[in-house]
């Protein structure tokens, strides 16, 4: 009778174990002795533990603390040394606080033992697949732990204090307590699966996912059991009992909507009548009144439960025993319901919400009201309507948890409770837990969906995934094709399908975990880069399964045939290497595919890539030749595995960079919001200071609101640091170290206050993975994919983290440390009496001839530089992305833009012009655009749209591959130089396109690479044909008149690395008949007169390092931004030049 309701006792485990080890493993190596009591699977999971505890471990304090891990360890910190904590759902769940603060308890704080808790945690993780050998098999289960040693973003996770840790333990713990209790009901596995239920709802929200994609499965599985054990229902009753299934289900939620709609109501009338909706701060009786309001509707839910266990156990108490004897899933089943309806008020929202704007025209609260944590603390209606709706909720879960079991139940809410209200509390000191928890938790995750943090595309893990996950996407793929092909075979015989179904159970539920997460987190609003280790979870264990199917019929296949001469040993040797050969040979093959170039090359080079081909061809048919006379059958097992140690490989490699070699470098896209190593240096610093002051007083630091994250971590433990704010304090030059972010409100005040009295230092803060992904279309992925130059870029990309292909392809600037875009800078100001005392910390830059060099408020890296008709100048800022209006003695007067492709917003901008009516026109380089600002810097408009393409633009409908200058001709249209598009378009004020001239090619009026351009007074054009080594000149209809080649470009000066590197990008200006040319890489400033002869500038010189770039004549002064160190540049022109 068990077996025909399948329930699984010792016969189902002895059958299970079955079909994971056939005869041909059963009593193979795993299971000869080692040692005396140690067997060779033991010994490879000692092995596991031991890689992962030196992989968890080793240097793990070495990484900077990103943003939000410095949020994490600092009220952690704050709960370690007494100061209290209170949950707030804004960082998830109290679990990683708790057990945080314990390991600083422990251990001390630092960013060492920070990390303590998410090491051990991945620790455990590893081991625990050697409780899932019943279902994975013994090989499957050590591949699944092996594919949990190396995965890389569970690797690097297990050293970021992030919930992500423990999050995996929680779910594959959730994963076993359900499957153990399918199998032996043994009620302990139900109190297991509360306790890890509970463990992962005081971690953080994705509990609430992992429940709906459990119950999802387990609803059909139940459903399952019940119709096989159909005939164990009372006769004459079978169909009857079968409907009160769904007479059931309706019920509760017609319960769970109705009554909370009555408490709801029930809620306002006693609160009007109370005085609770708004009481007044002081008003008399006003506590008493709400504690009465309280234990009214506490009583009134009493009743309600007692009535409803009462109705549940009367109506559907035979049909709740028939069906927990048959149906295991279905005990599960409520014992996910029954704990989550303790938490899930705001999900009822949902429902509510649309009733009460269907009858009174407004939502009752806005989902987006639970956003604001203060609403669930200060907000009487907020705080009555959600205390209510839980009332409701935890009244049904009570009647139907003691309707079903009345003396297990008990038990499982105890245990869930015992932990869910401890940690949300504080242990007890702190009750507005409660409501932040069991309210905000669920309800503050469900306001943020519409904000979708990161604002990632819908295909961000598609791209993410594959790069990092690819052994275990492949393993999940092959799995999932080995369920479907065996599902599809049962299905011509429908006497086996329902057979096959109950045998592959637990693989078509790691495929449903797999194919639920990818939709989920595909959907879901937020979407970050930690999340990964959320596939790779469920694809690790699919993998295992796979590999286990794949070694079960490799070995089945070798050991029926006919052993060889020359024997096993030898014939399993011939096979490994084989297989091993013919992947190797076939990676060779796509290789030389994707490194496929040959336009434009010569013969011999055309011939020797087809010999290539050839030859790897034909030694790849002659390995799979051999590989199947060797191992017949067994050749398609044996490539698979091959494949996957290739890939595991592969995958290690990944892990390693990831976590040991880019870890503080932002090249890896699974960083994000990211700590630079900037942030170390500067503190390396100030301790270095601290260490040579000797016994004066601790420095006194300061630290500003922008750069408080991570610094309030590391300034804890720091007696003379002190929190600024975002004001420059009026006794600052009390401070011997000042630290201020470019991304303080008046950080050029502090730049302007400072720059007279303290050396000053600049790094990056916290910065985010390149972002070129975004708005994809198929264009651009035809592009990437078709360009033999943009594969091979983006392979640089994806194998070796190497931006710079790509960055010279597609004249991207800001893809190197130095400049890197996005990110945040800072800078350390150190008082001039501390650092002339410590002369290596003395720094400055002094530049030749009659200049005059100041850092301009805010400035890190002007390009542009253009001046108003009222003198007023505006330099734009590639890494700040922003224009700076300064007036003529360099104050800044107000600053406009920011990151981003939003209007007014840049990315990368390096050009601008002025008009006489002072409009700015800025060419937003990396947002493919030019933008229009009137004189205030108010957005007005923008035209342009990313495309490589020669076709004329219609209207503002134009493209631009990478517009680099702008400037006005003699009828006052626009001249827009496009570098990658190597062309020069011109446009009227209002963005419509006029004309273009130019193209690729080094002929004449032809272009490669243009970037700077100018006009003369006669009309005449003059274009920075870069790549070219040249100057062009046009005439003002824009025909070519002549050209000149650059010496200091010339090929025995500069070599095309140089010439083609992102920050030598040439700039012109024109006074009277004199034209300048910046030079960034050679550091100079060159000059000719309008017809070509050079012109010397005895007085214009630059240090070896400098990078001078943008430039403009002003009032008889040479103006030159010097793109290195952030500094303005004057040099005073003789008369011959003005």
């Amino acid at each position: 009778m068990r077996e025909d309701v399948g329930m699984i006792g010792e016969q189902r485990l002895t059958e299970f174990e079955a079909m994971a080890q056939p005869a041909a493993l059963r009593d193979a190596w795993l299971d000869r002795p080692l040692l005396a009591a140690v067997t060779w699977e033991r010994a490879l999971y000692v092995v596991s533990f031991l890689i992962a505890l030196v992989s968890r471990f080793y240097d793990m304090g070495a990484r900077v603390m990103s943003h939000d891990e410095s949020l994490h360890t600092y009220f952690s910190y704050l709960l370690a040394t007494g100061k209290g904590f209170q949950h707030t759902p804004l960082m998830h769940g109290p679990f990683l606080f708790h057990v945080t603060a314990l390991s600083y308890f422990l251990f001390g704080a630092d960013d060492f033992t920070s990390r303590i808790p998410t090491a051990a945690f991945g620790v455990v993780l590893v081991v625990l697949p050697y409780f899932f050998r019943r279902w994975l098999g013994r090989v499957g289960a050590l591949a699944t732990s092996f594919m949990l040693l190396i995965s890389p973003s569970i690797l690097y996770h297990a050293r970021y204090i992030r919930q992500e840790a423990f999050i995996l333990v929680w779910m594959t713990l959730t994963v076993l307590c359900i499957w153990r209790y399918l199998e032996d009901r043994r009620p302990g596995w139900l109190i297991g699966l509360a306790a890890a239920l509970a463990f992962h709802a005081t971690d953080k929200a994705t509990s609430f996912l992992a429940v709906a994609l459990l119950m999802v499965f387990l609803s059909a599985l139940a459903l399952w059991q019940l119709y096989r054990g159909r005939r164990m229902f009372p006769p004459g009753r079978r169909w009857q009992d079968a409907a009160m299934l769904l007479g059931f289900g309706a019920v509760t939620a017609i319960f769970m909507v109705g009554l909370s709609i009555l408490f709801e109501l029930g809620s306002s009338a006693l609160t009007r009548a109370l005085g609770v909706v708004a009481p007044q701060p002081n008003a008399p009786g006003g506590e008493t009144n709400t504690l009465i309001y309280g234990t009214i509707m506490v009583l009134l839910a009493a009743l309600v439960c007692i009535g409803l266990a009462y109705l549940y156990r009367m109506t559907f108490g035979q049909w709740l025993r028939v069906a927990s004897r048959h149906a295991p899933a279905f005990d599960v089943i409520i014992v996910l319901v029954t704990t989550t309806m303790f938490m899930g008020s705001p999900a009822m929202l949902l429902i509510k919400n649309r009733i009460w704007q269907a009858f009174r025209g407004e939502e009752l609260v806005p989902i987006s009201t639970l956003g604001n944590m203060s609403n669930l603390q200060m907000n009487p209606q907020v705080i009555t309507t959600m205390f209510a709706m839980s009332l409701a909720l935890i009244a049904i879960a009570i009647a139907i948890g003691m309707a079903w079991h009345g003396q297990l139940w008990p038990a499982i809410v105890i245990v869930f409770l015992a932990i869910t209200v401890t940690l949300f509390t504080t242990v007890f000191t702190n009750l507005a837990g409660i409501g932040t928890g069991f309210v905000g938790q669920l309800g503050y995750w469900m306001a943020q969906q519409d904000v979708q943090r990161g604002n990632q595309p819908w295909y961000y893990y598609f791209l993410l995934v594959p790069m990092y996950e690819y052994a275990v996407l492949a393993g999940a793929l092959g799995a999932m094709a080995a369920l479907a092909a065996r599902t599809l075979s049962a299905l011509r015989a429908r006497v086996r399908f329902f057979a096959t179904l109950r045998r592959y159970r637990f693989p078509l539920f790691l495929a449903w975990w797999t194919v639920a997460t990818w939709i989920i987190y595909t959907i879901a609003g937020e979407k970050m880069p930690w999340l990964t280790v959320h596939f790779a979870l469920p694809m690790a264990f699919l993998t295992g399964w796979f590999i286990q199917q794949v070694v079960v019929r490799l070995s089945s296949e070798l050991r029926a045939q006919p052993a060889p001469t020359y024997g096993r040993a030898a014939q399993g040797f011939a096979v490994a290497g084989l297989a091993a050969l013919a992947v190797l040979l076939f990676v060779r093959l796509l290789s030389l595919i994707g490194g496929l170039d040959l336009a434009g090359k010569p013969a011999a080079d055309v011939l020797q890539w087809a010999l290539s081909f050839m030859i790897g061809a034909s030694a790849l048919a002659i390995a799979g030749y051999l590989l199947g006379r060797v191992a017949n059958s067994a050749a398609l097992p044996a490539v698979a595995l091959a494949g996957f140690a290739l890939l595991s490989v592969l995958t290690i490699r990944t892990a390693v960079m990831v976590t040991y070699i880019n870890y503080d470098y932002t090249r890896e896209f699974l960083f994000y919001a990211h700590g630079a190593p900037g942030v170390k240096i500067a503190l390396n610093q100030i301790d270095d200071l601290q260490k040579r002051v000797g016994g004066r007083a601790p420095l006194k630091v300061g630290y500003t609101q922008e750069t408080s994250w991570p610094m309030s971590w590391y300034m804890q433990r720091r007696p003379g640091a002190q929190f600024l704010g975002s004001q420059l304090p009026s006794n600052y030059e009390d401070f011997d170290v000042i630290i201020a972010s470019e991304q303080d409100a008046q950080f050029a005040q502090f730049v302007d206050a400072l720059s007279g009295g303290y050396v000053r230092f600049d790094y990056m803060l916290v910065w985010w993975p390149m972002q070129d992904y975004y708005d994809l279309n198929w264009e651009r992925i035809r592009y990437s994919l078709f360009n033999p130059q943009a594969r091979a870029a983006l392979w640089e990309i994806a194998f070796n983290r190497n931006f710079e292909p790509y960055a010279k392809l597609f004249n991207k600037t800001s893809l190197t440390p130095e400049a890197w875009s996005p990110g945040h800078r800072f800078s350390l100001f150190i008082r001039n009496d501390i650092a002339d005392r410590l002369w290596d910390y003395r720094v400055g830059a002094v530049a030749g001839g009659q200049s005059q060099r100041a850092l301009g408020p805010s400035l890190q890296n002007p390009a542009g530089i253009a001046f108003a008709p009222d003198g007023t100048r505006f330099i734009v800022d590639r890494k700040a992305n922003r224009v700076f209006h300064q007036d003529a003695a360099g104050r800044l007067i107000r600053s406009f833009g920011g990151p981003g492709n939003q209007p007014g917003k840049f990315n990368d901008a390096w050009g601008i012009a002025v008009d006489d009516a002072q409009n700015i026109y800025v060419a937003d380089t990396f947002n493919h655009r030019i933008q229009k600002f009137d004189a205030a810097g108010n957005f007005l408009m923008a035209w342009g749209r990313p495309g490589a393409t020669d076709q004329p633009g219609f209207g503002t409908d134009t493209q631009f591959f990478g517009p680099r200058d702008i400037a006005f001709d003699r009828d006052g249209r626009l001249l827009v130089t496009d570098t990658g598009n190597k062309r020069v378009q011109v446009f009227d004020r209002d963005g419509n396109f006029i004309t273009q001239f130019g193209g690729p090619g080094s002929g004449e009026g032809q272009f490669n690479e243009p970037v700077g351009i100018a006009v003369d007074r006669s009309g005449n054009i003059y274009v920075a044909d870069t790549w070219n080594r040249r100057i062009q000149v046009f005439d003002p209809n824009y025909r070519f008149l002549r050209a000149w080649r650059v010496a200091a470009w010339d090929e025995s000066q500069m070599d095309e690395a140089e010439l083609q590197a992102v920050d030598h990008k040439p700039y012109l200006a024109i006074s009277g008949d004199t034209l300048f040319v910046s030079s960034p890489r050679t550091a100079q400033v060159l000059a000719y007169t309008l017809t070509g002869a050079p012109v010397q500038l005895p007085g214009v010189t630059f240090n070896v390092d400098d990078l001078p770039t943008g430039i403009k004549v002003h009032n008889n002064t040479l103006f030159v931004t010097n793109l290195r160190d952030g500094s303005l540049i004057e040099f005073p022109l003789g008369a011959g030049l003005q």
